[in-house]
């Protein structure tokens, strides 16, 4: 399919996505590989063409009809591809009268419990193969619309004429599953029972597992102090949005990238009292940050910005950015400092504090924070995992210091555990070390000395 999309973006002049599953972007296995390659296409040489390219109001009825032409010709292709087909039945009986049209993985579930159903399986679907489809409507008694999420299929075909059979069975909320089409057969046809779930015990029930910041992770130590001086933090996309949850809480909206600083902006615009700062990483800075900062002092709106510095764009894949001195071919490339373009916007306040050192970090943050006036703050730590940091070093607890005050335990961090219970509802903390980094965020917030960074 990723072959045929370039084929067919050439042929039509046109972007095509390729809409990935959830249940197939979670999915591995061996993989097979073909000997498809794609059609050789040559360069085409650039025509000076305003008619085409410049949609002006003079333009754009003539764009417009082409646009409908395009689209007619790629639903007469759809009509013909080879990943639009019609699968047979297996068997004979109640289930040969019903035709269920899916795409995607529902094909799959839909397969394994219709195996005598009639299908139509689309893998091109938009713009959807009307004709096709007609033909697959008349070919059946009943036809069901099974698909993830919304009624994308569905609608279009009633919109067509052709009715769809309704059905109680839940199936456009979250994602499906093989129960659900059971219960989908037990609903329309009745040859199946309800399917039970093996989890249904609530014996049987595993513990939950959230996804949680990596151990030594500087975005921590900075959620930590946010937490700790009551901010009110508008967040954006990427590793630090898990700090929205326990214990600790610090992140009050996500957006898109970026949005963050617009947030923060707007929220003090409409009066929200108290400290509030938007916090994004340094890729999501270079992306679609800058122009919030300078939206912010132009506005005279005095937002505190935390870039949370950790050198790599570390949620998707450790990707570098301007910031690296990388390019995404590991090419060397400029090194852009965040400060610089900050001052270059007309920040009098910029900052730079190791998101480590929590002491230095509340005394910027709360500065910042209650001032009259925008501000930068820079708080780099690099990435754990990018930096192959994760046992740079290793704390450790002595049992005797340790009040079982909890503490440390508001920091979140996986590396620490419940040990004695010396009170009910009260633990000790420890470390394992197979998971401590060394970043020593835990000595800081220990009283008491009870926590030691021994390498």
């Amino acid at each position: 399919m990723t072959i045929k999309a370039f084929e067919l973006s050439e042929q039509f002049q046109v972007p095509v996505i390729i809409r990935l599953t959830t249940r197939t972007s979670h999915s591995s296995s061996m993989v097979e590989l073909g000997a498809f390659k794609p059609a050789p296409h040559p360069l085409i040489p650039y025509v000076k063409n305003i008619q085409k390219n410049i949609p002006v109001p003079a333009f754009s009825p003539t764009q417009r009809l082409n646009a409908q032409k395009r689209t007619l010709a790629m639903e007469k292709a759809a009509c013909a591809s080879k990943f639009n087909k019609i699968v047979k039945p297996t068997g004979k009986g109640a289930a040969a009268k019903f035709g269920i049209v899916t795409s995607a993985v529902a094909y799959q579930y839909v397969k394994e419990i219709f195996p005598d159903c009639p299908i139509l399986k689309l893998g091109w679907t938009n713009p959807l193969p009307k004709a096709l489809v007609a033909k697959f409507a008349k070919s059946v008694k009943k036809l069901v619309v099974v698909e993830e999420l919304d009624p994308f299929l569905e609608d279009q075909i009633r919109a067509m004429g052709i009715k769809v059979e309704a059905h109680k069975t839940e199936l456009n909320m979250l994602e499906l599953n093989a129960d659900r089409i059971q219960n989908l057969r037990h609903e329309l046809i009745g040859d199946v029972p309800k399917a039970k779930s093996p989890l249904s015990n609530s014996k049987l029930q595993l513990p939950r597992r959230p996804p949680v910041l990596c151990a030594g992770c500087g975005h921590r130590g900075v959620f930590y102090t946010l937490s700790k001086l009551g901010a009110t933090v508008t967040g954006d996309i990427g590793c630090y949005t898990l700090g929205a949850f326990p214990p600790l809480n610090a992140m009050d909206s996500t957006i898109c990238m970026g949005a963050s600083i617009g947030n923060a902006a707007g929220m003090k615009k409409a009066g929200l009292k108290g400290r509030i700062c938007a916090v994004l990483g340094d890729s999501t800075f270079f992306h679609s940050g800058m122009t919030g900062i300078l939206s912010a002092l132009y506005n005279g709106t005095p937002v505190t910005t935390v870039v949370l510095d950790n050198r790599i764009t570390a949620m998707t894949g450790h990707q570098d950015n301007p910031g690296t001195g990388k390019t995404l071919a590991g090419a060397d490339a400029p090194v852009t400092e965040i400060a610089d373009i900050a001052k270059a916007c007309g920040y009098k306040k910029v900052a730079k504090v190791s998101a480590d050192d929590l002491t230095a970090l509340e005394k910027v943050l709360k500065e910042s924070m209650d001032g009259d006036e925008p501000a930068l703050i820079i708080a780099y730590a690099p990435c754990r995992i990018a930096a192959k940091l994760t046992k740079e070093g290793l704390c450790e607890t002595d049992s005797a210091k340790c009040k079982a005050c909890g503490a440390c335990f508001k920091l979140g961090c996986p590396a620490i555990t419940r040990g004695k219970e010396v009170a009910k509802g009260r633990f000790q903390m420890k470390i394992d070390p197979s998971l401590c980094a060394g970043c020593s965020h835990c000595t800081q917030v220990c009283k008491f000395g009870a926590i030691k960074r021994v390498r």
